[in-house]
């Protein structure tokens, strides 16, 4: 077992070696692992005229002291097919959403809390952002030494995205819906994020919908649908597909 260990060690720093990256950094570990575990709460949040912040809990479920990277993106044209995620690092005023406190240090089993706060301008439509909490691990080791026996390992890290999306201060939900046949064409036509669902009868329909999205869906049979629609988190209202 020691031999082959040995062998695919080395197979990992030919291929590091191959690809420019004589000193890449590695976990130091016999077998694979996960870095400190976490739970956040919740994973979705509404940010609208009234309430412009949003408090997230950060639970250390693992048996070590937890350090937590929190990093903020920008979702351009989410759910079109030229969207794109930003990287958020420039001045929190031009950004619109900062989070505080952007590192975390949370001791065995207890629980933090990140302030996610909007402090743009308003918007004439949906802004979606993303905040990823990141547990991460300060064990590494560089490898550059073809000679040297590295135990090298795979550490896991589970980072968690919270999605916060900032909605105008005068919601125009509009969903336009076509149906023919088994084909279903679901178009949001209005400035704000909606969500189709809980369909009778045809169970499966399932779509949320960015402002100028579209979405098509085949229906298991040609009939009239009774769904739910939903935009702010818990505000259901009833949405009928002739």
């Amino acid at each position: 077992m020691k031999t082959t260990l040995t062998v695919v060690n080395k197979m990992i720093l030919n291929f590091l070696k191959q690809v420019g990256l004589i000193f890449a950094l590695v976990s130091l570990a016999a077998s694979p692992s996960f870095a400190s575990s976490i739970s956040v709460y919740p994973m979705s949040a509404d940010l609208t005229g009234q309430t412009r912040y949003q408090d997230i809990q950060v639970q250390n479920t693992g048996n070590d002291t937890a350090y937590v990277a929190i990093t903020i993106y920008l979702i351009n044209n989410p759910g079109m097919p030229d969207q794109s995620v930003v990287k958020l690092n420039d001045n929190p005023y031009q950004v619109g959403l900062i989070v505080t406190p952007n590192k975390m240090v949370i001791p065995q089993g207890q629980m933090r809390i990140a302030r996610a706060l909007y402090i743009g301008k308003s918007v004439s439509q949906d802004a979606v952002y993303e905040v990823k909490f990141t547990p991460v691990s300060g064990q590494l080791v560089a490898i550059g030494n073809s000679n040297t026996d590295v135990n090298a390992g795979l550490e896991l890290v589970i980072a968690y995205g919270v999605g916060i999306i900032v909605r105008p201060a005068h919601l125009e939900p509009q969903i336009a819906a076509t149906r023919d046949g088994t084909s279903l064409t679901l178009t949001n036509t209005g400035n704000t994020t909606i969500t189709i669902g809980n369909c009778t009868p045809d169970q499966n329909i399932a779509a949320t919908l960015y402002p100028g999205n579209t979405q098509k869906i085949t229906l298991t049979q040609a009939s009239a649908q009774n769904c739910q629609e939903q935009v702010l988190n818990n505000h259901f209202s009833a949405f009928k597909i002739n």
